[in-house]
């Protein structure tokens, strides 16, 4: 006891007394590291610092499979070896990918046939050394590189199933597979060694692209003047050689973290064996005589023109667009009818209104009948990175000769710039 304040002080307590289970509860508040220094100070806690116990609850920590291992001590050790520079990011990235598989295995397992196998530390290095040839201070981020150890790309990039979906409207269809890092190097390196590129393409890493030139970025260094409104180590999307990208998300696990759980979550469909970006939640409906019609609305980058401050390129932006019709089987044959045109109200950020009509939609006059479902893509340019779209169909009730002509209501739906992804 300490006489002056009347307390018990650290100095009067023999640690190593202590019984075995307030010991080991007290030693499950410490780190790994601090763990094997204080196994140094006598026998008794070498011992109780390989308790299976403290091993089990920090492998959980990592998200380290022990598998019934009967030394989760040993577990560690073996992953502290593989992995040990990635504790800050492991279980992130570790949980990242297990649910990947996990979803794609119930919803999409003939895209987990075309996963490439993780590459070693050692394969990362020399990719890495290959970019540093072009510029010393590149570096992948940590999240980056560990995410290469579990999965390294897909084996046919010009296949169908990209990892990170497509779209297509029109003739045009792009999908986004996930590139190899070797791959990602030889293109890295093709266009740091083209002539007449963007030179913010050069200060960016690809790592995933669809046949249409349509490419994810890694932003390994934000100096350039197209890419200081970004972090570095952020993902910018842009077709090959445009002026300036936009940002999709400020960390590649920000990046897989939304991607994921979009999945997860129904955000996207699966579509003809492929993910489609068409959001297919909470969209904007309308229901007219039994014809009910929903639109999804998705801003196409590679075709936009962000607003960069000292480039005097006029900024332009463009969205795709799915009109879905249906009839529920439940209504009656007498509420049948067919489109005969379309009319759309347009409106940008500036409350500037173009009205467009036409006979049909993309050429087509479909009919809606009880059990009926059309969809259909279509496009839309702005000035301006926000804006709306509304308008009707005019349709013709077909059950009987003198059919009724009455318009179809499609909803109001919202043209916007999505926010860069954060990490949550």
């Amino acid at each position: 006891i300490n006489a002056e304040y009347g307390r018990l002080t650290m100095s009067t307590i023999d640690w190593t007394y202590l019984p075995e289970l307030p010991t080991l509860n007290i030693f499950s508040y410490l780190s790994p590291s601090v763990l094997c220094k204080i196994s140094l100070v006598n026998k008794t806690w070498c011992s109780l610092t390989r308790n299976n116990y403290l091993w089990k609850h920090i492998c959980a920590t990592y998200c380290i499979d022990v598998e019934d291992s009967p030394s989760c001590y040993v577990q560690y050790r073996k992953w502290a070896e593989n992995y040990g520079m990635y504790t800050q990011v492991y279980p992130k990235i570790k949980t990242l990918f297990s649910r990947l598989q996990g979803w794609l295995h119930k919803n999409l397992p003939s895209m987990l046939n075309t996963f490439k196998s993780g590459i070693t530390e050692a394969e990362i290095d020399k990719c890495e050394a290959n970019i540093q040839s072009i510029k010393p201070e590149y570096k992948f981020p940590p999240d980056f590189r560990l995410w290469y150890r579990f999965l390294n790309g897909q084996k046919d990039w010009k296949s169908e199933q990209g990892l990170f979906g497509g779209y297509s409207f029109y003739d045009y269809e792009t999908n986004l597979h996930a590139l190899s890092l070797s791959e990602g190097v030889k293109l890295f390196i093709t266009i740091n060694t083209a002539g007449h590129i963007e030179s913010w393409l050069k200060n960016c890493f690809p790592f995933a692209r669809g046949l249409d030139s349509n490419i994810y970025f890694l932003v390994l260094d934000n100096n350039e003047e197209a890419l200081k409104p970004y972090k570095k180590y952020s993902i910018v999307e842009s077709f090959k050689g445009l002026l300036a990208p936009f940002c999709k998300a400020e960390s590649f696990t920000a990046l897989m973290q939304h991607h994921i759980h979009r999945l997860e979550t129904g955000y996207y469909q699966i579509i003809k064996g492929k993910i489609d970006l068409f959001p297919a939640k909470n969209l904007p409906t309308a229901t007219t005589r039994g014809v009910q019609i929903q639109a999804s609305p998705l801003f196409i980058p590679g075709r936009s023109i962000p607003h960069v401050p000292g480039f005097y390129s006029m900024p332009s932006y463009f969205w795709s667009y799915r009109i879905h019709m249906s009839m529920s089987k439940d209504r009656s044959p007498a509420d049948s009818c067919v489109l005969l045109s379309r009319h759309w109200i347009i409106v940008d950020g500036t409350n500037k209104v173009e009205e467009v009509k036409g006979p049909g939609v993309i050429g087509k006059y479909p009919r809606m009948t009880p059990g009926a479902n059309f969809s259909y893509e279509s496009c839309s340019s702005l000035k301006t990175p926000t804006g709306s779209m509304r308008g009707f169909f005019q349709m013709k009730m077909t059950h009987f000769d003198e059919g009724e002509i009455f318009d179809a209501e499609v909803p109001e739906y919202k043209f916007f710039v999505p926010e860069p992804e954060k990490e949550f």
